[in-house]
Formats: C-alpha cells, structure tokens, sequence
C-alpha cells in the first residue's frame, strides 16, 4: 500500500504504509524508474545506543495533506517528527527532521537505488569536497547531503546485502565506493536538520544544487513555496479536504511532458511482472477529464498536445505507450483501442 504520493511532475516518489520510499521517477514520470522493486529507503533512528528501524515503531501517524507528507511517532522517549515535499521546479525530494527528547540520537537513512531500472553497473561513492553521497549511471545522478554535517556514510553491494546490516548497530564502516548492484547509507548526529535527495543528469548540476540547499534559509524558502504553491493550486477547493488532495494527486500525475501514468505504485509487478506506469489513453483521457471539469486547463492542454501526436496513420491509439526518451515515446503493439 502506498500511502504518500509527492510529484512535481518530474520527479516523483510513493512512500508505503512505514514512511519509506518505495518508488521514485525522474525525469518523466511511469517509465523512468529508479528504485529496487520489492526495496525500500529505509529509515532508522539511533538513541543512547538503542536502534530501530521506522517499520519497527507501531504508533506511527502518517498523513498527506496537499503537497506535504508528514510522519509522527513516539519511541524510547523520543517525539520523532518528519515533513516532506518535492520542490517546485527544481527536481529535489526535501526532508525536515525534528527529534524531542532527551539523550544523544541519530538518523540513518538507506538508499536503495536500482538507476534506470537496472541494478547492474550502478555506482555510489561519498564525495567528501561536498560532503554528500551520490548515486549515478550514465546521465542519471542522485545526490544526498544535509543541512547538517553527515556523521557517518557507507556504500556496498546490494546484492551481499552488506548496508543494511551495517546500519543496525547504528555506526556505518565509511566504504567510500562501491559498484554493480549498490546501496548506502548516511546517518545525521542531531536532532533538528534538513536532509535532501537531488537529482539531475551530471554532477555537476546536482553538486549546485546541493550548494545552494545546504544554506538553511534557502532550504526553508524553498520548502515553504513548494508547499504554498499547491495549497493555491487548489485553493478553490480548500473547504473539502478530499477533493482537494485529489486535485493535487491528479495534478501531480500529469508529466512535464503531457503523459498521465495510469498508476506509479511497483507493488503489482510480483503479480504479472509488470506495472500500470505507462501512459494508457483511455485512463489518462478520464483524469484529463476530471481536471477539465474542475478547471485545470493549463495542465491538460500538456497531455491534448501530447495526445494528438500519437494517432498512427489510420487514426486509432494503441493501448498503452512508453516512455523512451524525454518528449518521445514508443507504442506497445500488444493492443489497439
């Protein structure tokens, strides 16, 4: 089950039922995936030597409201408290964290990559100039930093299972690289911080990035407007809580390049080993439709322009397309409509 869903249309991620993040995309949303199916970015707290992980802790709140996921638990004396948002424009998942309590804690975070939704020939190493652990393949970058200094880092193999085990005692070994099949692993010594997911297509565009992020007030801004925007955005429907998350769920479908997903969450593959993340006209024509009738002509008018390119020669859609490249996609020729 997934119960977050932050888009900004180009960079998207789905959080299941513990906080963790279970499917990303960038740059165009369905096809471009980038997460380990069955995986997850786990999160674990450390506390005066006692450690566990979010999945752990039974009392957890988790809720969605607009753009904005927040979590809140309670473990070992500890008032654990997470917000979230994707920022707009910029590609950038964005995480405050906030831990009351007394003691000494730290967070952990696992990163569970599978870049271009393949595990072979990933990389991941911590750079120390910028302080931060990337992830990347080929023009596919992920970044990870702080506002805070990262305490500890490590990376390995996936496929050893060597990160995850390494967390659980609450210190990481710092194996600067790693490459193949990867995971890693950050943790922050502090109670208070923003943490940060960057993408981009080379270092160099998400090391600027980061750069800028890491200036708190800047980080702050940023999260604040990204908030405000979609509350505006759907301010027409702010008496009525549920149409008002689903114009912003909806909204957050629609990809920066007119294509409407049918649906982002992985969970179906171990069914029929495959998902519903393409672009399927028929579904796709009953969101734009939903969002024609509340009024959101500037996001349609992105999968009309799309849509009408795709007619063939004969005047029929296929069932469903992939994304190939951006701006470019590819018919499955499994069924007509």
């Amino acid at each position: 089950m997934r119960t977050v869903f932050l888009s900004n249309g180009s960079l998207a991620l789905l959080y299941d039922e513990n906080y963790y993040i279970r499917d990303i995309y960038y740059p165009l949303l369905g096809q471009h995936h980038h997460h380990s199916f069955g995986g997850r970015f786990k999160i674990g707290i450390w506390h005066d030597g006692r450690f566990t992980w979010l999945e752990n802790i039974g009392n957890k709140e988790i809720k969605l409201s607009g753009s904005r996921a927040e979590l809140n638990a309670y473990w070992d004396g500890l008032n654990i408290h997470m917000e979230d948002t994707v920022l707009i424009p910029q590609p950038v998942l964005v995480k405050h964290v906030s831990i009351k309590g007394p003691g000494f804690v730290r967070v952990i975070f696992y990163h569970d990559f599978k870049l271009n939704d393949y595990e072979a020939g990933d990389t991941a190493f911590y750079d120390p100039s910028l302080d931060a652990v990337f992830h990347y393949k080929g023009n596919t970058w992920f970044g990870i930093a702080s506002t805070n200094p990262i305490y500890e880092y490590t990376t390995g193999r996936r496929d050893l299972n060597v990160v995850l085990p390494d967390c659980e005692d609450g210190t990481l070994s710092k194996n600067p690289i790693a490459q193949g099949s990867v995971a890693s692993a950050v943790s922050i010594a502090s109670p208070e911080f923003y943490y940060f997911m960057v993408a981009g297509d080379n270092y160099e565009r998400v090391m600027r990035l980061i750069i800028e992020l890491r200036n708190r007030s800047n980080v702050e801004t940023y999260f604040r407007r990204s908030v405000n925007y979609w509350n505006n955005v759907a301010s027409e429907y702010g008496d009525d809580e549920l149409a008002s998350q689903s114009i912003v769920v909806l909204l957050g479908h629609v990809g920066i390049n007119g294509s409407i997903p049918a649906s982002l969450d992985t969970s179906i593959i171990k069914f029929n080993l495959d998902t519903y993340g393409y672009l399927w006209p028929r579904d796709a024509a009953f969101a734009a439709m939903a969002l024609d009738m509340a009024g959101y002509y500037t996001f349609t008018k992105r999968f009309y322009t799309l849509i009408f390119k795709l007619f063939g020669g004969e005047g029929f859609l296929f069932q469903k397309y992939n994304q190939a490249v951006p701006g470019l996609y590819m018919a499955s020729v499994d069924c007509q409509e």
